[in-house]
């Protein structure tokens, strides 16, 4: 079976790294759809190895 977690953020960076590593086990995709941020949180995406996608 197949789980796709979608994570949307706006200025997350202190909490996106907890909030990925929450679901990392449960899912077999993670996408985090980016509202813009004006902090690292795509840094911390990018780092990460998953792909932004902007809103």
């Amino acid at each position: 079976m197949r789980l796709t977690v979608i994570i949307l953020i706006f200025n997350e960076e202190r909490h996106l790294a907890r909030c990925i590593a929450s679901v990392e086990g449960l899912s077999t995709e993670i996408v985090v759809a980016d509202c813009f941020s004006t902090d690292a949180a795509s840094a911390i995406i990018s780092c990460r190895g998953f792909g932004t996608a902007f809103w």
